[in-house]
Protein backbone atom coordinates (compact mmCIF):
# COMPACT_ATOMS: atom_id res chain seq x y z
CA UNK A 1 0.00 0.00 0.00
CA UNK A 2 1.30 3.48 -0.86
CA UNK A 3 2.21 5.69 2.07
CA UNK A 4 -0.77 8.00 1.50
CA UNK A 5 -3.42 5.51 0.34
CA UNK A 6 -5.11 5.74 3.71
CA UNK A 7 -6.15 9.30 4.57
CA UNK A 8 -8.56 10.35 7.29
CA UNK A 9 -9.51 13.64 8.94
CA UNK A 10 -7.79 15.48 6.06
CA UNK A 11 -4.35 14.08 6.86
CA UNK A 12 -2.40 10.90 6.39
CA UNK A 13 -3.27 8.04 8.70
CA UNK A 14 -0.12 7.46 10.70
CA UNK A 15 1.43 4.02 10.54
CA UNK A 16 4.76 2.54 11.56
CA UNK A 17 5.78 2.71 7.90
CA UNK A 18 4.84 6.32 7.06
CA UNK A 19 5.28 8.35 10.25
CA UNK A 20 8.56 9.91 9.06
CA UNK A 21 7.51 10.44 5.43
CA UNK A 22 6.21 13.73 3.98
CA UNK A 23 2.51 14.53 4.14
CA UNK A 24 0.17 14.46 1.16
CA UNK A 25 2.03 16.60 -1.45
CA UNK A 26 -1.23 18.11 -2.71
CA UNK A 27 -1.62 19.92 0.61
CA UNK A 28 1.39 22.16 -0.01
CA UNK A 29 1.46 22.88 -3.76
CA UNK A 30 5.11 24.01 -3.52
CA UNK A 31 8.48 22.31 -3.50
CA UNK A 32 10.11 21.23 -0.26
CA UNK A 33 12.93 23.79 -0.53
CA UNK A 34 10.44 26.59 -1.21
CA UNK A 35 8.47 25.62 1.88
CA UNK A 36 11.61 25.71 4.03
CA UNK A 37 12.59 29.14 2.66
CA UNK A 38 9.13 30.62 3.22
CA UNK A 39 8.96 29.39 6.81
CA UNK A 40 12.54 30.33 7.72
CA UNK A 41 12.85 33.72 5.99
CA UNK A 42 11.06 36.00 8.54
CA UNK A 43 13.36 36.84 11.46
CA UNK A 44 12.75 38.48 14.81
CA UNK A 45 14.96 41.47 15.58
CA UNK A 46 17.77 41.11 18.11
CA UNK A 47 16.00 43.57 20.46
CA UNK A 48 13.12 41.14 21.03
CA UNK A 49 13.34 39.47 24.50
CA UNK A 50 15.01 36.07 24.42
CA UNK A 51 12.05 34.21 25.95
CA UNK A 52 9.74 35.53 23.22
CA UNK A 53 12.24 34.46 20.56
CA UNK A 54 12.44 31.01 22.17
CA UNK A 55 8.64 30.60 22.05
CA UNK A 56 8.53 31.80 18.46
CA UNK A 57 11.25 29.40 17.30
CA UNK A 58 9.43 26.43 18.85
CA UNK A 59 6.29 27.40 16.93
CA UNK A 60 8.25 28.02 13.72
CA UNK A 61 10.05 24.67 13.95
CA UNK A 62 6.76 22.86 14.42
CA UNK A 63 5.33 24.62 11.37
CA UNK A 64 8.35 23.55 9.34
CA UNK A 65 7.82 19.92 10.34
CA UNK A 66 4.20 20.23 9.30
CA UNK A 67 5.61 19.10 5.95
CA UNK A 68 5.65 15.63 7.50
CA UNK A 69 2.43 15.80 9.53
CA UNK A 70 -0.21 18.29 8.46
CA UNK A 71 -1.88 18.91 11.89
CA UNK A 72 1.37 20.36 13.24
CA UNK A 73 0.61 23.40 11.09
CA UNK A 74 -2.59 24.04 13.00
CA UNK A 75 -1.12 23.47 16.46
CA UNK A 76 1.89 25.68 15.79
CA UNK A 77 -0.12 28.28 13.89
CA UNK A 78 -2.38 28.67 16.92
CA UNK A 79 0.69 28.94 19.13
CA UNK A 80 1.77 32.01 17.15
CA UNK A 81 -1.19 33.90 18.66
CA UNK A 82 0.05 33.04 22.16
CA UNK A 83 3.59 34.08 21.25
CA UNK A 84 2.23 37.48 20.26
CA UNK A 85 0.38 37.75 23.57
CA UNK A 86 3.61 36.93 25.42
CA UNK A 87 5.37 39.65 23.41
CA UNK A 88 2.68 42.16 24.38
CA UNK A 89 3.13 41.33 28.07
CA UNK A 90 6.92 41.73 27.80
CA UNK A 91 6.49 45.07 26.03
CA UNK A 92 4.12 46.25 28.74
CA UNK A 93 6.74 45.42 31.37
CA UNK A 94 9.30 47.56 29.53
CA UNK A 95 6.81 50.43 29.27
CA UNK A 96 5.89 50.24 32.96
CA UNK A 97 2.34 49.08 32.21
CA UNK A 98 0.97 46.74 34.92
CA UNK A 99 0.29 43.24 33.61
CA UNK A 100 -1.71 42.18 36.67
CA UNK A 101 -4.62 43.77 38.50
CA UNK A 102 -6.62 43.37 41.69
CA UNK A 103 -6.50 44.78 45.21
CA UNK A 104 -5.97 41.48 46.98
CA UNK A 105 -2.62 39.81 47.54
CA UNK A 106 -3.46 37.36 44.78
CA UNK A 107 -3.36 39.50 41.66
CA UNK A 108 -4.84 38.23 38.41
CA UNK A 109 -3.34 38.78 34.94
CA UNK A 110 -4.80 41.67 32.99
CA UNK A 111 -6.56 40.66 29.80
CA UNK A 112 -4.86 40.64 26.43
CA UNK A 113 -7.44 43.18 25.27
CA UNK A 114 -6.60 45.67 28.04
CA UNK A 115 -2.87 45.40 27.39
CA UNK A 116 -3.33 45.98 23.66
CA UNK A 117 -5.45 49.05 24.43
CA UNK A 118 -2.81 50.45 26.79
CA UNK A 119 0.00 49.96 24.27
CA UNK A 120 -2.11 51.62 21.61
CA UNK A 121 -2.88 54.58 23.89
CA UNK A 122 0.87 55.12 24.33
CA UNK A 123 1.52 54.92 20.60
CA UNK A 124 3.53 51.70 20.88
CA UNK A 125 0.91 49.91 18.80
CA UNK A 126 -0.03 52.23 15.91
CA UNK A 127 -3.72 52.99 15.55
CA UNK A 128 -3.83 51.48 12.07
CA UNK A 129 -2.46 48.20 13.48
CA UNK A 130 -5.00 47.95 16.28
CA UNK A 131 -7.57 45.96 14.23
CA UNK A 132 -4.88 43.38 13.43
CA UNK A 133 -4.06 42.98 17.11
CA UNK A 134 -7.75 42.63 17.96
CA UNK A 135 -7.93 39.86 15.36
CA UNK A 136 -4.97 38.11 17.02
CA UNK A 137 -6.76 38.31 20.38
CA UNK A 138 -9.95 36.89 18.87
CA UNK A 139 -8.11 34.03 17.17
CA UNK A 140 -6.21 33.30 20.38
CA UNK A 141 -9.51 32.95 22.23
CA UNK A 142 -11.04 30.71 19.57
CA UNK A 143 -8.03 28.39 19.44
CA UNK A 144 -7.81 28.18 23.24
CA UNK A 145 -11.42 27.00 23.60
CA UNK A 146 -12.08 24.75 20.59
CA UNK A 147 -15.30 22.82 20.09
CA UNK A 148 -13.87 20.75 17.27
CA UNK A 149 -10.53 20.15 15.57
CA UNK A 150 -9.68 22.66 12.87
CA UNK A 151 -7.09 22.19 10.14
CA UNK A 152 -5.23 25.24 8.82
CA UNK A 153 -3.76 25.48 5.33
CA UNK A 154 0.01 25.80 4.75
CA UNK A 155 -0.45 29.19 3.08
CA UNK A 156 -2.36 30.71 5.97
CA UNK A 157 0.09 29.41 8.57
CA UNK A 158 3.17 30.56 6.62
CA UNK A 159 1.52 33.96 6.26
CA UNK A 160 0.93 33.91 10.01
CA UNK A 161 4.68 33.63 10.60
CA UNK A 162 5.30 36.81 8.60
CA UNK A 163 2.52 38.68 10.44
CA UNK A 164 3.78 37.49 13.83
CA UNK A 165 7.33 38.63 13.07
CA UNK A 166 6.11 42.02 11.86
CA UNK A 167 3.90 42.56 14.93
CA UNK A 168 6.57 41.57 17.44
CA UNK A 169 9.38 43.50 15.76
CA UNK A 170 7.19 46.61 15.68
CA UNK A 171 6.60 46.30 19.43
CA UNK A 172 10.27 46.40 20.35
CA UNK A 173 12.03 48.24 17.50
CA UNK A 174 13.14 51.85 17.84
CA UNK A 175 11.85 52.36 14.28
CA UNK A 176 8.55 50.44 14.02
CA UNK A 177 7.97 51.65 10.45
CA UNK A 178 10.94 49.56 9.30
CA UNK A 179 9.11 46.35 10.19
CA UNK A 180 5.75 47.40 8.75
CA UNK A 181 4.17 46.16 5.52
CA UNK A 182 5.21 49.51 4.06
CA UNK A 183 8.80 48.84 5.14
CA UNK A 184 8.81 45.54 3.29
CA UNK A 185 7.42 47.22 0.17
CA UNK A 186 9.92 50.10 0.18
CA UNK A 187 12.97 47.94 0.82
CA UNK A 188 11.95 45.50 -1.90
CA UNK A 189 11.37 48.37 -4.35
CA UNK A 190 14.69 50.09 -3.62
CA UNK A 191 17.00 47.18 -2.88
CA UNK A 192 17.74 48.62 0.57
CA UNK A 193 18.03 45.99 3.26
CA UNK A 194 19.58 43.51 0.83
CA UNK A 195 22.77 42.47 2.59
CA UNK A 196 24.21 40.93 -0.57
CA UNK A 197 23.77 43.86 -2.95
CA UNK A 198 26.14 46.84 -2.63
CA UNK A 199 24.17 50.05 -3.16
CA UNK A 200 25.79 53.00 -4.98
CA UNK A 201 25.95 56.57 -3.73
CA UNK A 202 22.94 58.49 -5.05
CA UNK A 203 21.70 62.07 -4.73
CA UNK A 204 18.17 63.44 -4.74
CA UNK A 205 17.55 67.13 -5.43
CA UNK A 206 14.48 69.25 -4.70
CA UNK A 207 14.34 72.36 -6.90
CA UNK A 208 12.83 75.69 -5.85
CA UNK A 209 12.86 79.25 -7.13
CA UNK A 210 15.85 81.57 -7.04
CA UNK A 211 15.41 82.41 -3.36
CA UNK A 212 14.65 78.86 -2.23
CA UNK A 213 17.35 77.23 -4.32
CA UNK A 214 18.29 73.55 -4.25
CA UNK A 215 18.02 71.07 -1.39
CA UNK A 216 20.21 67.99 -1.86
CA UNK A 217 20.32 64.65 -0.04
CA UNK A 218 23.15 62.17 -0.62
CA UNK A 219 22.20 58.61 0.28
CA UNK A 220 24.39 55.54 0.54
CA UNK A 221 23.72 52.06 1.86
CA UNK A 222 20.32 52.91 3.29
CA UNK A 223 21.46 56.00 5.17
CA UNK A 224 21.55 59.74 4.61
CA UNK A 225 25.24 60.45 3.99
CA UNK A 226 24.92 64.24 3.92
CA UNK A 227 22.55 67.09 3.08
CA UNK A 228 23.21 70.42 1.41
CA UNK A 229 21.41 73.63 0.50
CA UNK A 230 22.63 76.00 -2.20
CA UNK A 231 21.25 78.56 -4.63
CA UNK A 232 24.02 77.92 -7.16
CA UNK A 233 23.35 75.14 -9.72
CA UNK A 234 27.07 74.73 -10.42
CA UNK A 235 27.78 74.27 -6.72
CA UNK A 236 25.00 71.67 -6.56
CA UNK A 237 26.51 69.76 -9.49
CA UNK A 238 30.01 69.96 -8.00
CA UNK A 239 28.69 68.60 -4.70
CA UNK A 240 27.22 65.59 -6.51
CA UNK A 241 30.62 64.91 -8.07
CA UNK A 242 32.40 65.27 -4.73
CA UNK A 243 30.02 62.80 -3.11
CA UNK A 244 30.74 60.28 -5.85
CA UNK A 245 27.09 59.97 -6.83
CA UNK A 246 26.28 57.45 -9.55
CA UNK A 247 22.68 58.54 -10.13
CA UNK A 248 21.13 61.96 -9.52
CA UNK A 249 17.33 62.26 -9.29
CA UNK A 250 15.84 65.74 -9.73
CA UNK A 251 12.38 67.01 -8.82
CA UNK A 252 12.00 69.37 -11.77
CA UNK A 253 11.00 69.03 -15.44
CA UNK A 254 13.96 68.02 -17.60
CA UNK A 255 12.31 69.29 -20.79
CA UNK A 256 9.69 71.72 -22.05
CA UNK A 257 6.38 71.10 -23.76
CA UNK A 258 6.96 71.14 -27.53
CA UNK A 259 3.38 71.62 -28.69
CA UNK A 260 1.91 74.91 -27.49
CA UNK A 261 -1.58 73.66 -28.29
CA UNK A 262 -1.29 70.72 -25.93
CA UNK A 263 -1.92 71.19 -22.19
CA UNK A 264 1.12 69.28 -20.91
CA UNK A 265 4.00 67.02 -21.83
CA UNK A 266 3.41 63.42 -22.89
CA UNK A 267 4.78 62.14 -19.57
CA UNK A 268 2.27 64.27 -17.67
CA UNK A 269 -0.55 63.07 -19.93
CA UNK A 270 0.42 59.49 -19.09
CA UNK A 271 0.32 60.29 -15.38
CA UNK A 272 -3.11 61.83 -15.75
CA UNK A 273 -4.43 58.73 -17.50
CA UNK A 274 -3.29 56.69 -14.49
CA UNK A 275 -5.08 59.07 -12.11
CA UNK A 276 -2.08 61.09 -10.87
CA UNK A 277 -2.10 64.88 -10.99
CA UNK A 278 1.02 66.96 -11.64
CA UNK A 279 2.12 70.44 -12.65
CA UNK A 280 1.72 70.98 -16.39
CA UNK A 281 5.02 71.98 -17.92
CA UNK A 282 4.63 74.87 -20.40
CA UNK A 283 6.69 75.73 -23.45
CA UNK A 284 9.92 77.49 -22.60
CA UNK A 285 8.63 80.70 -24.14
CA UNK A 286 5.58 80.64 -21.86
CA UNK A 287 7.72 79.92 -18.80
CA UNK A 288 9.82 83.01 -19.43
CA UNK A 289 6.74 85.25 -19.19
CA UNK A 290 5.31 83.84 -15.93
CA UNK A 291 7.12 84.19 -12.54
CA UNK A 292 5.48 80.98 -11.29
CA UNK A 293 7.72 78.93 -13.56
CA UNK A 294 10.92 80.38 -12.11
CA UNK A 295 11.58 77.07 -10.33
CA UNK A 296 11.38 75.18 -13.63
CA UNK A 297 13.93 77.55 -15.16
CA UNK A 298 16.10 76.91 -12.10
CA UNK A 299 15.74 73.22 -12.83
CA UNK A 300 16.89 73.82 -16.40
CA UNK A 301 20.06 75.50 -15.10
CA UNK A 302 20.71 72.55 -12.80
CA UNK A 303 20.42 69.99 -15.62
CA UNK A 304 22.86 72.08 -17.67
CA UNK A 305 25.33 72.14 -14.77
CA UNK A 306 24.99 68.37 -14.27
CA UNK A 307 25.25 67.23 -17.87
CA UNK A 308 29.06 67.10 -18.15
CA UNK A 309 29.31 64.41 -15.46
CA UNK A 310 25.67 63.27 -15.38
CA UNK A 311 24.08 63.35 -18.84
CA UNK A 312 20.30 63.37 -18.88
CA UNK A 313 18.72 59.91 -19.04
CA UNK A 314 18.02 58.68 -22.55
CA UNK A 315 16.60 55.33 -23.58
CA UNK A 316 19.12 55.21 -26.43
CA UNK A 317 22.32 55.93 -24.48
CA UNK A 318 23.77 53.63 -21.84
CA UNK A 319 25.74 55.84 -19.44
CA UNK A 320 27.20 54.46 -16.23
CA UNK A 321 26.13 57.63 -14.43
CA UNK A 322 23.25 59.92 -15.34
CA UNK A 323 20.67 62.31 -13.97
CA UNK A 324 16.93 62.07 -14.48
CA UNK A 325 13.63 63.71 -13.62
CA UNK A 326 11.39 62.19 -10.99
CA UNK A 327 8.25 63.22 -9.15
CA UNK A 328 8.11 62.76 -5.35
CA UNK A 329 4.30 62.53 -5.18
CA UNK A 330 4.20 59.74 -7.75
CA UNK A 331 7.15 57.98 -6.12
CA UNK A 332 5.50 58.14 -2.69
CA UNK A 333 2.30 56.61 -4.10
CA UNK A 334 4.36 53.90 -5.81
CA UNK A 335 6.22 52.98 -2.62
CA UNK A 336 3.00 53.05 -0.56
CA UNK A 337 1.15 50.97 -3.12
CA UNK A 338 -1.82 53.34 -3.11
CA UNK A 339 -2.90 56.89 -3.87
CA UNK A 340 -1.89 59.41 -1.20
CA UNK A 341 -3.36 62.79 -0.30
CA UNK A 342 -1.16 65.79 -1.09
CA UNK A 343 -2.21 67.46 2.17
CA UNK A 344 -0.55 64.64 4.13
CA UNK A 345 2.66 64.64 2.11
CA UNK A 346 5.04 65.55 4.94
CA UNK A 347 3.73 62.78 7.18
CA UNK A 348 3.40 60.15 4.44
CA UNK A 349 6.82 60.77 2.91
CA UNK A 350 8.60 60.75 6.27
CA UNK A 351 6.90 57.43 6.99
CA UNK A 352 8.20 56.02 3.70
CA UNK A 353 11.73 57.20 4.45
CA UNK A 354 11.67 55.67 7.94
CA UNK A 355 10.15 52.48 6.52
CA UNK A 356 13.24 52.19 4.32
CA UNK A 357 15.29 52.10 7.52
CA UNK A 358 16.63 55.63 7.04
CA UNK A 359 17.14 58.02 9.97
CA UNK A 360 15.18 61.13 8.98
CA UNK A 361 16.39 63.49 11.72
CA UNK A 362 18.61 65.45 9.33
CA UNK A 363 15.69 66.06 6.96
CA UNK A 364 14.60 69.30 8.57
CA UNK A 365 11.83 70.37 6.19
CA UNK A 366 9.66 69.17 3.30
CA UNK A 367 12.33 70.17 0.77
CA UNK A 368 14.88 67.76 2.24
CA UNK A 369 12.14 65.14 2.61
CA UNK A 370 11.31 65.42 -1.10
CA UNK A 371 15.00 65.27 -1.97
CA UNK A 372 15.26 62.05 0.07
CA UNK A 373 12.30 60.56 -1.80
CA UNK A 374 14.11 61.43 -5.03
CA UNK A 375 17.20 59.64 -3.71
CA UNK A 376 15.08 56.55 -3.00
CA UNK A 377 13.95 56.60 -6.63
CA UNK A 378 17.63 56.67 -7.63
CA UNK A 379 18.07 53.53 -5.49
CA UNK A 380 15.22 51.89 -7.42
CA UNK A 381 16.88 52.90 -10.69
CA UNK A 382 20.14 51.33 -9.50
CA UNK A 383 18.41 47.91 -9.27
CA UNK A 384 16.53 48.49 -12.54
CA UNK A 385 13.16 48.62 -10.82
CA UNK A 386 11.65 51.67 -12.49
CA UNK A 387 8.98 52.84 -14.90
CA UNK A 388 9.79 55.38 -17.61
CA UNK A 389 7.13 57.81 -18.87
CA UNK A 390 7.29 60.32 -21.72
CA UNK A 391 9.49 60.85 -24.76
CA UNK A 392 12.98 62.06 -25.61
CA UNK A 393 11.84 65.40 -27.06
CA UNK A 394 10.01 66.61 -23.95
CA UNK A 395 11.82 64.53 -21.34
CA UNK A 396 11.21 61.36 -19.37
CA UNK A 397 9.84 61.03 -15.85
CA UNK A 398 11.23 58.01 -14.00
CA UNK A 399 9.33 56.45 -11.12
CA UNK A 400 9.18 53.19 -9.19
CA UNK A 401 6.44 50.97 -10.68
CA UNK A 402 3.17 52.47 -9.45
CA UNK A 403 -0.31 51.02 -8.81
Amino acid sequence: MAAHDSIHFGMKKLTINNWCQPEVPEHFLIKEEDWVFRVMEPQLAAVVPEEVIRMFEVARGSILYGWFFYPLLTLAGEQLHRVQEAAVRERCKLAGIPITEGKTVKHRPRTFSKLITELSARGIIPQDSLPEWEAVRSLRNISSHPEKQSIHTPGSVAGGIAVTVRHINQLFASNPDYFSVLGERVRRATGLGDDVREMPMVVGIDVGGTEKGYHLVAMHGGAVAETKHTRDPNEAAQWCREKGAVFVAVDSPCGWRRDGNRGCREAEEMLSRHGYSSFSTPTREAALTNPFYEWMLNGEQLYQALRAEYPLYSQEDNHASFCFETYPYLAACAYAGRGLQARDKKRDRREIIRAAGIDDQSLRNIDYIDAAICALVACSVSIENATVLGNADEGFIISPPFP
